[in-house]
């Protein structure tokens, strides 16, 4: 059985945060500023496509896949349109950052830290 990507355009309320399993990406264009506690990212990609998608609330962001396998955090935002992250970023093993959007900027405003 194969199942793709998932997009989510629709406003989410999360307290406990977001977790995201599985190996495709999941995409979120719906405002997101009221999810609080962490974004994790256990396995495959997260892409945010409107600058409220980006939760501003979040604990962390972290990107949990030990195994090897790439994870990307990427942004595709409307051209032009800057974007930011508070919150820390924690990255796995083969993780990489891609902004897909044309004449935009993401600012990274908290820590950035890796696996020891």
């Amino acid at each position: 059985m194969f199942i793709g990507a998932c997009w989510i355009n629709s406003a989410l309320q999360l307290t406990g945060g977001l977790t995201k399993t599985g190996p495709q990406t999941l995409t979120l264009g719906g405002n997101l500023s009221a999810v609080s506690g962490p974004v994790n990212i256990n396995q495959g990609g997260i892409t945010f496509t409107n600058p409220l998608a980006i939760p501003s609330g979040a604990s962390s962001i972290n990107l949990n896949d030990r195994s090897g396998t790439q994870q990307t955090l990427a942004f595709n935002l409307f051209a032009g349109t800057p974007g930011s992250i508070e919150a820390p970023i924690h990255l796995g093993a083969n993780s990489t950052f891609s902004n897909q959007s044309s004449n935009s900027q993401i600012a990274f405003n908290g820590l950035i830290s890796t696996q020891a």
